[in-house]
């Protein structure tokens, strides 16, 4: 099978060849094309860890039958929305309180779509239960495994221990050293797959490691988050929509 795959992120030349079949075909304004053959979806997969493990964040993936003479692709374009990313920053942070709905789903299921319809089925919960969100909502991704599933939560921060029910349960984010970023502007193309890159690519340049792990499920993380600060609830410009992208890292000292 042929595939043509683009991540967020750029590689060095001495990893040319190093992905099985697949080559760098070219790498631009902070993307990476990879094209080739594999033999199978174990090697796609292989592939597919690989990159996690070197912080590159996918943006999309392309199949076809072709023989290896062929030339021809379709290639689904990326929007080119311009969005602002803040400067990224490392700070302490609180234990905090949520309760939260956790499903998984794949990569292009997950649209904003399903986001709001279970932060609002998670803030109708709250509001009967009478009880506020201290912040805003968000995404906690607990595994992500960009060819699969992801296992995610999305909920809102509370105040107080709630007990929750069998669908929306009560978790805790653990206190520690958070980097984090904001994307400014409004939910479109691959902007807060942009901004998880950025914030991925500076760790890489900063020699950080994230408080995760890998398992056969994918890669598994103590705390990494989407807080949807300002959105279509609360701000009516698109262009002033704020989602911060944060995730623990390992060394707590």
């Amino acid at each position: 099978m042929h595939y043509r795959i683009r991540v967020q992120g750029h590689l060095a030349p001495s990893w040319q060849g190093r992905f099985d079949g697949l080559r760098i075909e070219h790498q631009k304004d902070g993307t990476t094309l990879l094209a080739g053959f594999l033999p199978d979806q174990a090697a796609l997969h292989g592939v597919l860890l690989q990159m996690i493990r070197l912080g590159l964040v996918l943006l999309s993936l392309e199949t076809g039958e072709q023989t290896r003479d062929s030339t021809s692709f379709h290639v689904t374009e990326e929007g080119e929305e311009d969005h602002m990313i803040t400067e990224p920053k490392i700070e302490h942070r609180s234990e905090q309180l949520y309760v939260a709905i956790r499903t998984q789903v794949t990569l292009r299921q997950l649209g904003k779509g399903l986001v709001t319809r279970h932060f609002n089925e998670v803030r109708v919960w709250l509001e009967k239960q009478g009880v506020a969100p201290t912040d805003a909502p968000f995404i906690r991704y607990l595994v992500i495994d960009m060819a699969s599933l992801l296992d995610i939560e999305l909920g809102w921060p509370v105040a107080s221990p709630l007990s929750g029910t069998e669908r929306i349960r009560a978790g805790l984010l653990p206190a520690g050293r958070y980097a984090s970023l904001a994307s400014i502007g409004p939910y479109k193309g691959k902007a807060l797959m942009k901004a998880n890159g950025a914030l991925i690519d500076w760790g890489i340049e900063h020699g950080i490691v994230w408080d995760s792990k890998q398992t056969e499920q994918g890669e598994a993380f103590g705390a990494r988050l989407e807080s949807y600060i300002t959105g279509p609830a609360n701000e009516p410009d698109p262009e002033k929509w704020k989602t911060e992208v944060a995730i623990r890292l390992a060394d707590q000292s």
